[in-house]
């Protein structure tokens, strides 16, 4: 939302507006801290017009350089806003405004070490799977909004006058209060969800699904287009409690589970693809399910390059 309200607001004050842009920032304009945001934009650029280019750049560098904690070197900027006119170097000050205060600052949380349990201002639980990253407004209490990097899974506080919104890779799932999984494949450009408990609005504005508990669906980056997945066995939203749980499952179901969770290429011949096969396990390492798995089914777990696995022998019918 931040980038369109500053594009909108800056074709306002540089006077580029569109008939439809100027009415879709004046709703806008309705939120009260919007319009306190245009207004001290419309401000910057009316002091901006009695100074040359090089004085602009250095007379708001100065000032940026006490309101925002670790901004880049002056040279680096200056190497952007010099040869830029006073209307383009409004907007990379605006971008950096934007960014470090006001009302679309921004805290950042990432998962570096190992999954990371964090709780948001309004109570919401979130964990973050290693190596993701979520970003939400600092003014969390009168806009739930973020935008999630990676995979996570959200326990959201109820609060009807605030919806719950998560911006992955192009769609947006808004929630009032529940428990659910969204997670963002990278390799096949997607966003699956997976909703534990509660009912959310996931897709793209008009391409939307509703979902409710034991539903699933994907989004597809490139296509746009959205769709319900089978719930499966659930193992999609036990990742962060160390567990996995197969109930009579499909040896092909079992297969595509432990990919997911050990981050690996199984795949399973015809003859082992509806092996059922029923166990749960908590805290195991790879070669502790791989040994119980092929105990308790007859089924072999064959290596066949790095991190890719072929499960055969089976005889189940």
């Amino acid at each position: 939302m931040n980038e369109k309200f500053l594009h909108l607001a800056t074709r306002s004050i540089t006077a580029e507006a569109s008939p439809a842009e100027k009415q879709e920032l004046e709703l806008m304009l309705q939120d009260p801290e919007m319009q306190k945001a245009f207004e001290e934009l419309e401000a910057a650029w009316k002091v901006s017009s009695e100074y040359t280019q090089d004085t602009f750049a250095e007379a708001d560098w100065a000032k940026m350089q006490q309101r925002i904690q670790g901004a880049p070197p002056k040279s680096l900027l200056q190497r952007y806003l010099m040869p830029m006119s006073i209307a383009a170097s409004l907007i990379l000050l605006i971008g950096f405004a934007a960014n470090f205060y006001g009302p679309f600052a921004y805290d950042t949380i990432e998962a570096t070490a190992g999954n990371l349990a964090y709780t948001l201002p309004d109570q919401s639980q979130v964990i973050l799977k290693e190596g993701s990253t979520l970003r939400y407004r600092k003014q969390f209490a009168s806009h739930r909004e973020m935008e999630l990097k990676g995979e996570a899974f959200f326990i959201v506080t109820k609060d009807p006058a605030h919806p719950f919104q998560v911006e992955t890779a192009g769609s947006m799932t808004t929630v009032l209060g529940t428990q659910f999984n969204i997670r963002e494949d990278k390799n096949y450009h997607k966003v699956e969800i997976h909703v534990k408990e509660g009912k959310v609005r996931f897709g793209k504005e008009s391409n939307e699904l509703i979902l409710e508990k034991g539903m699933s669906a994907f989004y597809n980056e490139g296509s746009g287009e959205v769709a319900n997945l089978a719930f499966g066995t659930g193992n999609r939203v036990r990742w962060f409690e160390n567990r996995l749980v197969f109930e009579n499952a499909p040896m092909e179901t079992v297969a595509h589970d432990l990919s997911e969770y050990f981050g690996m290429n199984i795949s399973v011949d015809d003859a082992s693809a509806k092996c059922p096969f029923t166990s749960p396990f908590e805290n195991k390492s790879w070669e502790d399910v791989k040994h119980s798995i092929e105990l308790s089914t007859g089924v072999i777990f064959k290596q066949t390059g790095d991190n890719t696995w072929i499960i055969e022998g089976g005889n189940c019918h």
